[in-house]
């Protein structure tokens, strides 16, 4: 009789320890925030309407708008750090180009950094690679309609491109323009109709437009927090900015470059830091925030629609 009381006795204490345990994993879990590798630091609209997000330890996700997917093809880079991203339609299909670099060296020798840019599929395998050593790239610019990549290495004040049209991944890159009153690049954005390309300044809070054909460069508005990611709007013929530093997204008309101004199109109270910016589909704003992990849509009137964390 003993022996058959102590039985059921044991498997129910065993049994209550067991959902306590799982209660308290379960509670922690819950309190967990998102891990730092999940946090986007960039983002890019393809052709196809869907969105690619690079994380901070270098992860690819594809957002498919509307359905609320995300669908993870990479989880990191490697060795290489991740530095910015773009989307381009290349021979039928769509890529990701991402820039990324790495440091190598010894105790002995002086510390080179090396940069590499890398074309992947939507399903995360590596088609090409450019290496550089010396030269790093800190943000991208995919023009599909000409074939033509943009690259800016932030500290130098240099934008260079790269023909996306050629089948040999030791192509060279061309210098096109000198910023010698930048101070950081931080960020790129293609209008591929006008020929212009804007570029930010995350340190001194400036945007500037470089006018490819006449390689001229003019200061399109000054005074913004940390302008950290740009996109442009082909319809609306708008320029947005994530500012990272104010925690805001900026709307600049640029139909007249001579009178633009930045007016704030959505300072939502769920942004953290903005570090990416993207058109969707629909020409809504899709915003990549760090701060919360999150990738926010945003209306018309920059009010937040929905809320995706990868």
């Amino acid at each position: 009789m003993k022996r058959t009381i102590q039985k059921p006795l044991l498997t129910f204490l065993l049994t209550v320890v067991l959902l306590i345990t799982r209660l308290g994993e379960a509670q922690m879990a819950s309190q967990q925030p998102l891990t730092k590798g999940q946090a986007p630091i960039a983002m890019s609209s393809l052709p196809s309407g869907q969105f690619v997000v690079l994380g901070s330890r270098g992860s690819l996700s594809v957002v498919t708008p509307g359905k609320g997917d995300i669908r993870h093809i990479k989880q990191s880079l490697g060795y290489y750090n991740p530095a910015d991203i773009a989307a381009a339609h290349i021979d039928d299909n769509d890529v990701i180009l991402v820039a990324m670099y790495s440091n190598f060296g010894s105790a002995q020798q002086s510390v080179q950094r090396r940069g590499i840019l890398a074309e992947y599929s939507l399903s995360g395998q590596q088609l090409r690679t450019w290496p550089f050593v010396g030269r790093v790239f800190d943000a991208v610019a995919a023009d599909s309609d000409h074939k033509v990549l943009y690259l800016a290495e932030g500290l130098r004040g240099q934008v260079s491109l790269l023909s996306l049209d050629t089948k040999d991944s030791g192509a060279d890159v061309k210098t096109l323009q000198e910023l010698p009153a930048a101070s950081r690049i931080g960020a790129l954005a293609i209008d591929p109709d006008a020929q212009r390309l804007f570029v930010a300044d995350a340190e001194l809070g400036r945007i500037y437009v470089l006018e490819i054909g006449k390689r001229s460069v003019r200061t399109l508005v000054s005074s913004l927090g940390e302008p950290a990611a740009l996109a442009y709007d082909r319809v609306g013929h708008n320029l947005f900015v994530a500012d990272a530093a104010r925690r805001c997204i900026w709307r600049i008309a640029v139909d007249d470059v001579t009178r633009a101004r930045a007016v704030v199109f959505s300072s939502a109270p769920e942004f953290r830091e903005p570090r990416g910016i993207a058109m969707g589909p629909d020409h809504n704003v899709w915003v990549a925030d760090f701060g919360t992990s999150s990738i926010f849509e945003l209306g018309s009137k920059g009010e937040v629609l929905e809320k995706l964390s990868p």
